[in-house]
Formats: structure tokens, sequence, C-alpha cells
């Protein structure tokens, strides 16, 4: 790999989810799948209904504890976090409103958390507000008055931040003179005489160049599985993913 070059994308990421004790998007709205956003002028939305974690209530078990259900439920008794903002930042491109990539404790922590009694947590009342001014509408439709909705008891940030203290950005590698298809081969075993085998998601090992993404790095292993360990496809794995992302990876 001495021609390879471990380069870093200016680019970074945040992801904010609020956590509520009335999972509200479900209970009142049954809000069960779809995105949302706005370009507010205070807090600006980018989220979606399904990405955070809920849990449902369905009824009481003999030993008097709550029964989860197995997944969400329309108009159930559900708590949880809604994610209310993903969104990416390239260097070079400014943000309309960069409020989440501004927030000063996204400099400190890769993940931060704000609850009542915090120093900044006015933002839970004003992140609340902006919320149920956007589903003013859907709130109305289903005859609910958004005041009964109580604000979100914490808010969770996860930030990668070139800048940042722990994390950094996605990174990527590339070599000179080197088609890409050359440099996978190389990366997932660099010395041939050795049973040494790397896999990262970094090295964007992906057939449309996709770099960052948590997959590339299974992929990258699947194929050493598959190549150098001279394994079959697993059952579970799809046939059609499997020779695209694999086998037709040289």
């Amino acid at each position: 790999l001495g021609t390879c070059l471990a380069l870093k994308v200016a680019l970074s990421a945040v992801k904010a989810y609020a956590l509520y004790e009335d999972a509200w998007w479900y209970s009142k709205l049954g809000l069960m799948n779809g995105a949302f956003g706005q370009g507010n002028e205070t807090i600006p939305l980018n989220g979606r209904y399904t990405d955070g974690s809920v849990k449902c209530t369905v009824g009481t078990g003999p030993d008097g504890k709550p029964v989860r259900a197995d997944g969400a439920v329309a108009y159930g008794d559900c708590k949880g976090a809604l994610l209310v903002y993903y969104d990416f930042k390239f260097a070079g491109y400014p943000l309309p409103n960069p409020y989440w990539f501004d927030r000063p404790t996204q400099h400190e922590d890769a993940l931060t958390r704000t609850v009542a009694g915090d120093g900044d947590d006015a933002v839970l009342g004003e992140l609340h507000d902006v919320l149920m001014e956007y589903h003013a509408e859907a709130f109305a439709a289903a005859g609910v008055d958004p005041s009964t909705i109580a604000p979100p008891k914490a808010l969770y940030m996860g930030a990668y931040l070139p800048e940042g203290t722990y994390v950094g950005s996605i990174g990527m590698t590339q070599c000179a003179n080197t088609y890409k298809t050359d440099l996978w081969k190389v990366v997932r075993r660099p010395n041939v005489d050795f049973d040494v085998f790397l896999a990262n998601q970094d090295y964007g090992y992906d057939l449309e160049g996709q770099i960052g993404w948590a997959t590339g790095g299974l992929q990258l292993t699947e194929k050493i599985l598959q190549s150098e360990l001279h394994m079959h496809r697993p059952r579970w794995l799809n046939r059609t993913y499997y020779k695209e992302k694999v086998l037709d990876i040289p």
C-alpha cells in the first residue's frame, strides 16, 4: 500500500433524537412511517418517524408488569425517541441553517445528551414548539390539542465532525495509478504470504463507490470469506445481492 493515501472527506454529519414519554407521532397521530422536514428559522427539522427506538405497551402481565408489543403500535401506549434531524454538511457548501452543527456541545463529544436542568435545556421546549407547529394540521385532524403533549425529557445528538475531539470525519483510501477494483484486492489481503485480512467501511468497498457506511465493511468481510477463505453464500443473504455485492467484485 505504499502508493496509497488515507484521506479524510470533509464531511460532517449530525443525528438528533428527542426522547418522549408519550411517542405522540404513534400514539396520537398514527404516523408509522415516512419523513418530515422544514427549514425552520429557529430549529430546522429533517427527521423520520421510524428511525428512533419506541416501546409500546399492550397490556399487563400476571405479575403486574407491562407487556411490550413486538413492534410499534398505531395509536397505542408508546414512548420513545423521534429522529428530528439527520443531515450532512460538506466543506465549502454552507447549510441554510446550520443550527445543529453549531451547537457548542457538538465539538466536545461524539454523543451528547441534554436533559432538564442542563445549561442549554431550553432547546427541549424550543424544539418541542417547532415540532408541534409543524404537525399542527395533523393534530387538528386527529382532534388532539397539541398543548396537552409534554415536551421531550431529553435530546440525544450524535456527531461526526472533523473538528470533534473524539470523532473525525468519514475516511477513504485512494491509490495512485490503481483502479478501484485492484485496490479492493490489495486492501483485503495486504500481504499474500500471510493469512491476515482487513475489512473497514473507510475503504469504500461498494460498486457504487459509496464510502462511510457500515455496509462497506460488511461487504468487504463477506468478500474475504468468499474469495480468500472459500466459503459459500450464507442462506439468509439474498442471492441477487450476494452476486452484485460479493461475487461480481474482483
